[in-house]
């Protein structure tokens, strides 16, 4: 996503090509390439090595994301095969592989020679965020973040994880943990 206003009109049970064990598909010669999609190699970027790690990735400034009083989540199935996967990523990757988190949106990924595209004045609202591996909602180096109105609930490590935040607000927002995981660490 990039600046603007996204709002759900439905339900959303993230299960993208379970006919490719829900990797990415880049095909030669396709007209439109998906975004995740390098266009010279026909390859997934480094980011979707591992697949899709996110539902929703935010990157930039001023994007706005309302659930309308929806629900995201993953099928129970995707998690089986995708053990690093978060609902809503505030960048356009989910880590930094360097472990470097003190500048934000400029942060150097000596693995891929990306850099963080974090989210800077970004709010996610008025919704529910259902099942997820890691978090409902990941972030690096993000500032002016606002989440309200938010049910989190069904992951299996964090509700909100945050790292190098600066200058947030979380507000009206109820974090329930998963009742039970289907996989052990083992499978991460």
């Amino acid at each position: 996503m990039h600046k603007g206003l996204y709002r759900l009109k439905e339900d959303v049970t993230f299960e993208p090509n379970p006919t490719a064990n829900y990797f990415p598909i880049c095909a030669a010669g396709a007209t439109q390439q998906a975004e995740y999609c390098d266009t010279t190699t026909n390859l997934p970027l480094v980011e979707y090595a591992k697949g899709f790690f996110a539902a929703v990735t935010m990157q930039g400034t001023d994007i706005l994301l309302d659930l309308n009083e929806k629900t995201l989540k993953s099928s129970e199935k995707f998690l089986l095969y995708q053990r690093q996967y978060v609902n809503v990523e505030l960048g356009d990757q989910s880590m930094l592989m360097t472990g470097e988190t003190e500048t934000a949106n400029t942060a150097d990924d000596s693995m891929t020679g990306n850099a963080l595209n974090s989210c800077e004045n970004c709010s996610v609202y008025n919704g529910t965020l259902g099942r997820s591996l890691q978090a409902g909602i990941h972030g690096i180096n993000n500032s002016y973040i606002l989440l309200k109105d938010l049910t989190i609930q069904n992951f299996e490590m964090a509700g909100i994880s945050a790292a190098g935040l600066q200058y947030g607000v979380v507000k009206n927002v109820n974090v329930t943990a998963i009742e039970s995981v289907a996989l052990n660490a083992h499978y991460s």
